[in-house]
């Protein structure tokens, strides 16, 4: 995302870094390629099974990017901020992170469908049964029955069927250091979560909820603000 928030998907070389522009909708047509609607303000995005097609969440909805022509069009448009998207596993429905611009208690999670673009809520104030979200930020599925999201104080469980709500951990639940939640992800085993804050990252077990610090910023290391987090298949690396 450039400063004047308009957005671009880039493929980058994991051997040597080189970067490809796969798709943008810049005003300056020097700066885009291919058609289709612009991103506005993007904030994460995942593929497909396939990995044919890219799904980028942004603050008015969600765009579908053709990754080998880098077309886009829109799936779903609404009035919600979209922090972070995951999909199931036949990647026809994508679970969403919205939260008002506003500010006002709306934090919920969407269940979109990627054919038609409808749209129903899961989680929310006025859908299941908890305590309702904080702020919201990161998501991460565990299988068809349930998702993990992070919200401003800790990791909430959330039944995709019911929509109820229970904390994982957080101030009162658990032991050990407190929590920034970011974005999230679970190990290969599905008994731990990885948190990324600004500036650690976090290990939270969830068994009993304890949390403990895997890494913590640094002044000579090469990050203070952590906006994603990814994890290899043996556990052994977190990006």
């Amino acid at each position: 995302m450039d400063s004047n928030n308009e957005g671009y998907l880039v493929a980058v070389d994991m051997k040597t870094g080189q970067r490809e522009l796969v798709s943008s909708g810049d005003d300056d047509p020097l700066r885009s390629r291919c058609s289709g609607v612009n991103f506005n303000e993007p904030m994460a995005v995942v593929l497909n099974s396939d990995e044919t097609l890219a799904y980028v969440s942004t603050m008015t909805g969600i765009i579908e990017a053709d990754l080998a022509t880098g077309d886009r069009r829109t799936i779903f448009t609404d009035n919600l901020g979209h922090y972070d998207i995951e999909l199931n596993p036949n990647a026809e429905t994508a679970y969403v992170v919205a939260v008002s611009p506003f500010n006002d208690p709306s934090a919920q999670i969407l269940e979109v469908d990627l054919r038609s673009g409808s749209s129903k809520v899961i989680s929310s104030s006025e859908v299941g049964a908890g305590r309702p979200f904080e702020s919201l930020f990161g998501l991460e599925i565990k299988d068809a029955n349930t998702i993990y999201v992070a919200e401003s104080s800790g990791i909430v469980q959330v039944d995709i069927a019911t929509g109820d709500r229970q904390r994982v951990t957080n101030r009162r639940i658990g032991e050990g250091i407190s929590l920034r939640p970011g974005r999230i992800v679970l190990n290969s085993f599905e008994d731990k979560l990885f948190v990324s804050g600004n500036e650690a990252i976090y290990q939270v077990d969830l068994a009993n909820g304890n949390r403990s610090l895997v890494s913590q910023f640094e002044e000579s290391k090469y990050y203070e603000q952590i906006n994603g987090i990814s994890i290899s298949r043996d556990d052994s690396r977190l990006f």
